[in-house]
């Protein structure tokens, strides 16, 4: 994993826990930045699975919390958020959520 991509992990896993709490089970960055295959303005694709399910307040809470990082780092974050019991369901096996478990990096 790059350093760039693992600060920026855990700047997204540090804020999440000092404004909700431990509720981060994993934060998974995949898709073109890991690939290798990224444009200098390409989006960062970042899974961020919950331990519990969310409520859309906590959904909305993340994605302010990956705007304000956006901002800080002049970033694009396409933030995708699930619990763990999510991806037993069908909505967990969808390809792109498959793919990400498979081949993103991990934090």
């Amino acid at each position: 994993m790059s350093t760039d991509n693992k600060i920026l992990l855990q700047d997204i896993r540090a804020r999440i826990t000092d404004r909700m709490g431990d509720i981060v089970h994993t934060i998974i960055l995949f898709g073109s930045r890991v690939q290798g295959t990224s444009a200098e303005h390409s989006d960062y694709d970042v899974l961020i699975v919950l331990r519990e399910n969310a409520n859309g307040a906590i959904e909305r809470e993340i994605y302010d919390i990956c705007y304000e990082i956006d901002l800080d780092r002049d970033i694009l974050i396409d933030a995708k958020v699930l619990s763990v019991e999510d991806l037993a369901t069908l909505r967990g096996k969808q390809p792109y959520i498959q793919h990400a478990l498979e081949t993103g990096l991990h934090i």
